[in-house]
């Protein structure tokens, strides 16, 4: 089972190693074999993090010049009383062009 999985150059490598040792030395090649495989794909993970960490930094970034625009925006809006005050002279207008509309008709 373990002596397909080696490889043939650590087959040929181990042909001058009496039976027991070879059999020891072919497992203990499979365990680095396996921890290696292991160390790659935790390798992989750690990538994806710097990548998924890089992406919510970006994120952060944008959000934060969004609320320095928001906040920009709200520091340039009148003041409250003065918004009541030209929602209630829009309304006037509304109606007196309404008025006038109704008796162009």
């Amino acid at each position: 089972m373990l002596h397909g999985a080696l490889g043939p150059a650590n087959d040929a490598a181990l042909e001058h190693v009496p039976g027991r040792e070879a059999e020891t030395a072919r497992r203990m090649l499979a365990e680095l074999a396996a921890a290696r495989s292991a160390a790659d794909v935790l390798e992989a993970r750690v990538h994806e993090g710097a990548r998924e960490k890089e992406r919510s930094e970006r994120l952060v970034a944008s959000l934060r010049d969004a609320l320095d625009v928001a906040r920009a925006a709200l520091a340039a809006a009148p003041p409250p009383e003065e918004l009541q005050a030209l929602r209630e002279a829009a309304a006037r207008a509304d109606t007196v062009a309404g008025d006038a509309r109704a008796r162009a008709e």
